[in-house]
């Protein structure tokens, strides 16, 4: 068992160190200053470049959020809690793990989530 948690461990350290470079990367990113021209190409050069940003700063958002999900999952290893599910503290299948292993809630109480967000927080252990 222990094999099996280093290899996960393994596999969330890596998957987060990847997502944090690719952060680096994206953030780093300058969008050029805008080139001479008539003003309709410069107002449309500025559309683009605001459409670019704002859809580099929503992947940005994601990349944060699944990162988040492979700290926790990383914490729950170092607690011994990896495996039980946030929620109703019941171990989550194998095979969920196997397949999402940053997951940290089981399979009814995530379709419970996502029929009621707003119980979410007040279902939280």
């Amino acid at each position: 068992m222990d094999k099996v948690l280093n290899n996960i461990r393994d596999y969330l350290e890596g998957e987060r160190n990847r997502l944090l470079e690719e952060i680096a990367l994206r953030t780093g990113q300058r969008i050029d200053e805008m080139r001479g021209g008539d003003s309709f190409t410069k107002k449309e050069e500025a559309a683009t470049a605001y459409s670019e940003n704002e859809k580099r700063s929503a992947h940005i958002k994601t990349v944060q959020e699944r990162i988040t999900e492979l700290e926790r999952a990383l914490d729950k290893l170092e607690k011994g809690t990896y495996g039980l599910c946030d929620f109703c503290g019941k171990p989550i299948p194998p095979a969920r793990l196997e397949a999402l292993p940053q997951t940290t809630c089981c399979i009814d109480c995530k379709v419970k989530m996502s029929k009621s967000p707003a119980t979410a927080t007040s279902y939280r252990r």
